[in-house]
C-alpha cells in the first residue's frame, strides 16, 4: 500500500460496524499470537453506543485505503486516567487491518502533526504493562513510560508520552 493512498477522515455512524470489524479482527489476532492487550470482552465495553457517541463528540477517527477501513482511533483532549496538566491528545481504541503493514506508524505520524497544529504538547496513550511487543513498539516510537494505569483487576497498563514541542 502507498503512503498516498491512505485517507484520514473523522467517522460517521455509517462507519461504526465497520470500525468495530477493524476492532474486532485485530483482537482474534492479539489473541492467536499471544498479545495480552484485548480480549473478546473488549466489544462488549466499547460497543456500538460507545462509538456513536464518540461519533457524536468527532473524536473517533478513519484510515481507509481504496474506500476500505483499514485503520481506526479515538482522539480525545482529556482523559480521565491523566492529570490532563497540559494540553494534550490521548489516543484510544487504535486499530489497524491486520493484513497491511505500516498503517499505525501513519497513525501517529497524523496524531503528532495534529497535535503540532493545534498546540498540544503531548501525545498520549497506555498499553497493558503485560505487552512486552506494543511496549517496545511504542519506545521505539520515542514515546516514554511517565506512569502506571491501574485499573485492577481488569486492566494495568503503562502511561506512555510522546513530547512534540
Amino acid at each position: 500500500m502507498e503512503k498516498e493512498s491512505f485517507i484520514f477522515r473523522r467517522a460517521e455512524v455509517d462507519d461504526i460496524l465497520s470500525v468495530m470489524k477493524v476492532i474486532e479482527n485485530r483482537c482474534l489476532w492479539m489473541k492467536e499470537n499471544g498479545i495480552n492487550q484485548w480480549d473478546e470482552e473488549y466489544l462488549k465495553f466499547y460497543n456500538f453506543n460507545y462509538f456513536k457517541e464518540r461519533v457524536e463528540k468527532r473524536e473517533l477517527f478513519l484510515v481507509e485505503n481504496f474506500q476500505k477501513i483499514v485503520g481506526t482511533f479515538v482522539l480525545l483532549e482529556e482523559d480521565e486516567r491523566w492529570d490532563n496538566d497540559v494540553p494534550a491528545y490521548y489516543i484510544h481504541n487504535f486499530a489497524t487491518d491486520t493484513e497491511i503493514k505500516g498503517i499505525g506508524s501513519e497513525i501517529i505520524e497524523y496524531c503528532e502533526n495534529l497535535c503540532r497544529e493545534n498546540s498540544k504538547k503531548t501525545l498520549r496513550l497506555d498499553c497493558n504493562i503485560n505487552n512486552n511487543k506494543l511496549n517496545n513498539y511504542y519506545e521505539k516510537k520515542d514515546f516514554k513510560t511517565v506512569g502506571i494505569c491501574d485499573e485492577s483487576p481488569e486492566y494495568i497498563g503503562y502511561k506512555r508520552e510522546k513530547i512534540i514541542f
